[in-house]
């Protein structure tokens, strides 16, 4: 498995669920152990209890639903699809039931690990990666296929039939450890308790501690840095059909950070509506959005409906346009 490829499939895990979390960024970028809960996705077992986040998405629903339909374009297609289809034998629309995925520190790549189900031909997986010069070898009862080399760190474990592991060497040793000692995310009871709400209700969600996930070392303003510095948790979930209804939640650290919050929200709705007037599709987006919460709860609910999916998709096509080969930049 080359890493490009093996980048894009944890790429496009994550971006499943932090992507439609934060307004659908495009895409392109057996019995498990005995567990204390039964709360939330199995997979849960495998995630190290040391994880700040913790999403899940039901990307078999996603794939399905008339919203999957409508923005086609803005999912991966034509010759990145199926390059990967034909290395490893999975086809993203079809073959991927769930993923869940699990960050420390900041959200990327190298201290994720994403859990995806689905129906996966590990032999034709192993002996690619072989190919291109991976390593595979037991694990903690697991077989783990391993890149090595300049610039390679990428894993790939296969916990069970129809169950992978991806993200690097290190955060993918950390699941299967997770699961072996049962010191996993489960025993947190904090984030539990947040996932007890949002499991098997919603299409996808995200729950997490903002402490530690590095805002200090992103490019966000100061002032915004400032504003998020006193949230301690936060909670996203979707139902995803025609169109996706959210709402995503802050916990502040006590309740006038909750307010101040509360009016910078406020705020920016305030100025979105002064802008508004150029297009009705974005006009009902505004107008879906509602700030509600007491105390050192904020929520902000909102609704994507089906026809900003035409401005979504316009945007994809113009995009794929002037990526494709002959087209002047």
């Amino acid at each position: 498995m080359t890493q490009r490829t093996r980048y894009f499939l944890l790429g496009s895990s994550m971006v499943i669920i932090v992507g439609l979390a934060t307004g659908l960024v495009a895409m392109y970028g057996g019995n498990l152990p005995m567990r204390s809960t039964t709360v939330g996705p199995v997979e849960l077992a495998y995630m190290p209890g040391g994880a700040n986040a913790v999403g899940y998405a039901n990307v078999h629903e996603v794939m399905n639903s008339e919203f999957r339909q409508k923005l086609r374009q803005v999912f991966p297609t034509g010759e990145e699809k199926n390059r990967i289809q034909s290395e490893i034998g999975v086809d993203i629309e079809h073959d991927i039931d769930t993923v869940v995925v699990g960050f420390t520190g900041n959200p990327d790549d190298k201290n994720a690990v994403a859990l995806v189900r689905g129906r996966f031909n590990t032999p034709q997986i192993e002996a690619v990666a072989i190919q291109h010069g991976a390593t595979v070898a037991d694990y903690n009862g697991k077989r783990l296929i391993s890149m090595a080399g300049p610039g390679e760190s990428g894993a790939v474990a296969i916990l069970e039939p129809g169950l992978l592991a991806l993200g690097n060497a290190i955060t993918v040793k950390a699941a299967i450890d997770a699961a072996k000692s049962g010191q996993n995310i489960t025993k947190n009871t904090d984030v539990m308790k947040f996932v007890s709400e949002l499991d098997g209700r919603n299409t996808a969600w995200v729950v997490g501690r903002l402490e530690g996930m590095g805002l200090a070392n992103t490019g966000l303003p100061q002032q915004a840095r400032d504003q998020l510095s006193a949230v301690q948790w936060f909670i996203v979930n979707l139902h995803v059909d025609g169109g996706v209804n959210g709402v995503a939640r802050a916990i502040a650290r006590d309740d006038q950070a909750a307010e101040n919050l509360r009016d910078v929200v406020r705020g920016g709705l305030a100025a979105a509506h002064l802008m508004g007037g150029r297009d009705t599709r974005l006009d009902a987006v505004v107008n879906a959005i509602q700030v509600a919460g007491t105390g050192k709860d904020v929520a902000v609910s909102f609704t994507i409906p089906t026809e900003i999916l035409d401005l979504i998709n316009g945007v994809a096509g113009m995009r794929n346009l002037q990526q494709a080969p002959g087209v002047k930049k």
